[in-house]
């Protein structure tokens, strides 16, 4: 009785330890959302704020010193109603130097610097989750455009829902099928503020983070590529905004021109290798919901013009050297040459003939394009001259985003971000010279895919002066982002082929994780919660009260058998003493 009762004490206490481990409650444990480098909660920005790629050039950020928002992801708008209608648009590809449709038609970028929808500049705050007002200003941009010529949008900041992975509406889906609807491709950002940031100083740099989660160890390219958690928010990117019209996700804006940075720039190229092998995983793997059908989202970097072309050359020709699988696909450049006519056509010339002469094994253009505007205050109005038969002119250039509808008072065509905002004279001159800016002969892609790339050079020229890089991009490591880089968290096959979505569900079946001897992590379904591969430490109080509960039953059946044993021998000797009365202990047989 003694050993029923300890038997049932221990029992239940088993059964409590279970249940608060998860294993036992119908509910399964919540999955956390992928975050950078792993961690529980989004790579805290330090403090100071690393701003992500600032420029002492106007940017596309309105602050030259962004903070994150001590809210970094304000309340949702409620749930919007699925994308609905399969895309009309195809895929853009590289091919050779240029861009080609999938007719085969060489593509010319014809676009326009998007303006962070909703955020509040002087607060700070991140942009509007209101998905309704970006569309609104898409709308604004083409009814502006009365010849259809604008073609493709670049985003910098993205609502929060964007790249929030528990919002099963996927939010920002809407927007891409409202470009689609109106013959726009998008370029998006590889970068975040919140989280997903490259660092503007070595300060951020730091290898490791100790208990508190703050930046601690040594000071490396490795801390750079890995601090801001860059890897899992691309990840992210490719997973949630993976569509037809995705044009290309731009990994970098101006790096390299933050003080002593420009040597740790192999960090752009390692970033862009794990984002391709995430990619070609998401192709491959069994577990990937999108299969076989999974395409090579462009990638592109935009480069700062601080140093002219005897910088840009060099940084070209590193971040396309040894070979595609560890390069960008589009070079772009942030230009602000043309500021007057007979300077700024000399300096578009000679920014082609370069181009022309390096042959690079990708896509060339102007990721950002426009003078600041003239005036002591910069209140003038550029003519936007460059715009006119711009391909005509310039025929090694894949084309241009304006910069921009608003977010820098020194560029802006609008005098605010919302659809309503005032058109400004700078940019009633961009819409008007807009529809003159002609096209050229398309160009047939090379025979002979992919063209040679370029050795990679040990040195890069900034800032006048010749600096060794830091660092082999090889010897900068892939790193471990959690949930974002699984197999089973790349993109669905319907967005990835532009496929109705309005009556689908976008609820997720469970999962675990193991991780592939190259690295990558790869999940399999399971039918528990969902776990990141099988952590020890988790249950570790389950295994000590199973060993628990194993000795005490022991010491409960020792004990009963000790107990009958000692019983027994009393009846044994007693017998002895009086034979007469013998009685011979139960279980025994006379003999």
């Amino acid at each position: 009785m003694v050993g029923m009762r300890l038997f049932s004490a221990v029992s239940a206490a088993l059964g409590v330890a279970v249940t608060l481990q998860g294993c036992g409650d119908k509910t399964p444990a919540p999955a956390p959302a992928p975050k950078p480098d792993g961690n529980t909660d989004p790579a805290p920005s330090p403090s100071p704020n690393p701003n992500p790629e600032p420029s002492t050039d106007p940017s596309p950020s309105p602050s030259p010193n962004p903070e994150p928002s001590t809210d970094p992801s304000p309340s949702p708008s409620p749930s919007p109603t699925p994308a609905s209608g399969d895309f009309k648009l195809k895929p853009i590809v590289v091919k050779g130097n240029r861009l080609y449709d999938s007719d085969g038609n060489e593509f010319f970028v014809k676009g326009l610097g998007f303006p962070n929808v909703g955020k509040d500049v002087e607060k700070n705050e991140r942009p509007d989750n209101n998905v309704d007002d970006w569309i609104k200003v898409l709308k604004r941009i083409t009814d502006l455009d009365t010849k259809k010529e604008i073609n493709t949008v670049r985003l910098y900041e993205l609502p929060p829902c964007a790249t929030d992975t528990q919002d099963k509406s996927r939010c920002f889906d809407r927007f891409f099928k409202a470009a689609d609807d109106l013959g726009i491709y998008v370029i998006v950002p590889g970068t975040g503020y919140a989280w997903g940031w490259l660092p503007n100083g070595e300060a951020f740099c730091h290898e490791d983070r100790d208990e508190n989660n703050n930046p601690s160890g040594e000071l490396s390219t490795q801390g750079c590529y890995k601090e801001g958690g860059v890897l899992g928010f691309g990840q992210t990117i490719v997973s949630r905004l993976t569509f037809p019209n995705t044009l290309g996700i731009a990994i970098g804006n101006e790096f390299e021109h933050n003080p002593g940075m420009q040597q740790h720039i192999p960090i752009i190229k390692a970033y862009a290798r794990d984002m391709k092998k995430f990619m070609s995983e998401c192709n491959t793997h069994d577990d990937s919901p999108s299969k076989g059908v999974m395409r090579q989202v462009p990638l592109i970097y935009a480069a700062s013009d601080a140093d002219g072309d005897a910088g840009l050359r060099p940084r070209a020709q590193y971040l396309f050297c040894d070979s595609p699988d560890v390069s960008i696909d589009m070079y772009g450049l942030n230009i602000e040459r043309y500021c007057d006519e007979t300077g700024g056509k000399v300096a578009y010339d000679g920014v082609n003939k370069w181009v022309k002469e390096a042959k690079l094994p990708g896509a060339f253009l102007y990721t950002e394009m426009g003078c600041a505007k003239p005036g002591k205050d910069h209140d003038g109005s550029r003519p936007w001259t460059q715009v006119e038969n711009f391909f005509g002119k310039w025929d090694a250039v894949s084309g241009f985003a304006a910069y921009a509808y608003y977010g820098n008072k020194d560029f802006d065509m609008f005098d605010g971000d919302t659809a309503e905002a005032k058109l400004l004279e700078d940019g009633e001159n961009f819409f008007n010279k807009l529809q003159v800016v002609g096209t050229r002969d398309s160009v047939p892609p090379p025979a002979e895919l992919p063209l040679p790339s370029p050795t990679c050079p040990k040195q890069l020229f900034f800032r006048n002066n010749l600096h060794d890089l830091a660092a082999d991009y090889k010897e900068v490591e892939w790193y471990s982002t959690g949930e974002a880089g699984w197999a089973t968290s790349c993109p669905p096959a319907w967005a990835v082929l532009g496929k109705d979505n309005s009556e689908k569900s976008s609820e997720d079946s469970p999962k675990a994780v193991t991780v592939l001897s190259d690295g990558v992590e790869s999940p399999t379904l399971t039918t528990g919660h969902q776990q990141q591969g099988f952590d020890f430490k988790q249950y570790m109080p389950v295994f000590l009260t199973i060993l628990v509960v194993a000795g005490l039953l022991l010491l409960s059946v020792a004990a009963l058998f000790l107990r009958r044993g000692w019983a027994d021998a009393r009846s044994i000797r007693k017998s002895q003493e009086s034979p007469e009365e013998l009685e011979l202990p139960s279980g025994f047989a006379n003999i």
